[in-house]
């Protein structure tokens, strides 16, 4: 429904918000990669990192989502 819709857009628009004032630069960069499908070693090579520092990064981004509230 209309209403729907626009209750979604803006909860869509809050999550943007937060992400942007929540997560550093290199984070917004894992997880834009990480929900397009990328593996963790493609997102390591993609931003010249290491697997490691991928799985450290969505460690953190789970973290800061999981605080998150509509």
């Amino acid at each position: 429904s209309p209403d729907e819709n626009l209750t979604q857009k803006e909860d869509y628009e809050k999550l943007q918000v937060y992400i942007n004032e929540n997560l550093s630069k290199y984070d917004k960069k894992v997880l834009d990669l990480y929900l397009k499908g990328h593996s963790y070693n493609e997102i390591a090579l993609n931003l010249a990192s290491t697997s490691k520092s991928v799985e450290n990064a969505l460690t953190r981004i789970r973290l800061k989502l999981s605080k998150y509230e509509k």
